[in-house]
């Protein structure tokens, strides 16, 4: 008869591979099940008796390993599914944050541009600020054209608060009324530094100053008005000038 030591790796190697079944669904079982395997081969290998019950512990720790991998490789495409969606969710979270806040400051700039060019308009002084530009009057001077009659001289800082380099000429539209009279523009029999800024383009951030000169009919006021030279608001800021 066979001894209870010659068949000990067998009885160890079943009852191994029915406690690898047992714990396989809690994904613990993945250990006695692989030690069972090994025991069992061994008995067998080694005909140290009971065969049978040798048998039993391979069948049984093969199909817990088996069992317990497949738990194993689910659990883990499980997890990495739900790492992803989270991820996914947190960048949406994010995105949309910062689109909101985008937008936010966006709205809150248009609205100070709006404040802006509304508070130009009435207090009497041409400080005029559009989306991509900006002038202040800084003064202004009677002076003769080619012909040598009357005109006036109005300098201005214009200051390019866009993203593109730009000049007064193509972002400001001055206009001068004398009598309710809309001013020609003077030709000057002679040109200074703020004449020449009128056409040349400046960097985003630049300011200069620039002078255009109109055709005037004598001392009477003459009220300026600034606006943007293409727009579809009717945005705009005046000033008068008392020659006399």
């Amino acid at each position: 008869m066979e001894t209870s030591e010659k068949r000990g790796l067998a009885i160890a190697s079943m009852v191994l591979g029915i406690l690898g079944l047992v714990l396989a669904c809690l994904s613990i079982g993945l250990f006695p099940a692989i030690i069972g395997l090994i025991l069992g081969i061994i008995s067998l290998a080694t005909h140290r008796g009971g065969h049978g019950m040798a048998i039993a512990g391979v069948v049984t720790s093969a199909i817990a390993v088996a069992i317990a991998v497949i738990i194993l490789i689910m659990g883990v495409g499980v997890s990495e599914a739900l790492d992803k969606e989270s991820n996914k969710k947190l960048n949406k979270g994010g995105a949309s944050a910062t689109s909101a806040g985008a937008e936010d400051k966006e709205e809150s700039k248009t609205d100070s541009k709006a404040d802006e060019n509304k508070a130009s308009e009435d207090d009497g002084v041409i400080n005029f600020s559009a989306d991509t530009f900006a002038v202040k009057l800084t003064g202004y001077e009677t002076s003769t054209d080619y012909e040598g009659a009357p005109c006036l001289l109005v300098y201005y800082d214009y200051t390019n608060t866009g993203e593109d380099n730009s000049s007064a000429m193509t972002d400001c539209y001055l206009k001068a009324f004398q009598g309710g009279v809309e001013c020609d523009t003077a030709i000057t029999s002679v040109s200074n530094d703020a004449m020449d800024n009128y056409m040349k383009e400046i960097q985003p951030g630049t300011t200069v100053n620039v002078c255009e000169a109109f055709k005037i009919s004598g001392p009477s006021d003459v009220t300026l008005q600034a606006s943007e030279l293409i727009s579809l608001s009717d945005d705009k800021d005046t000033q008068i000038i008392k020659l006399q």
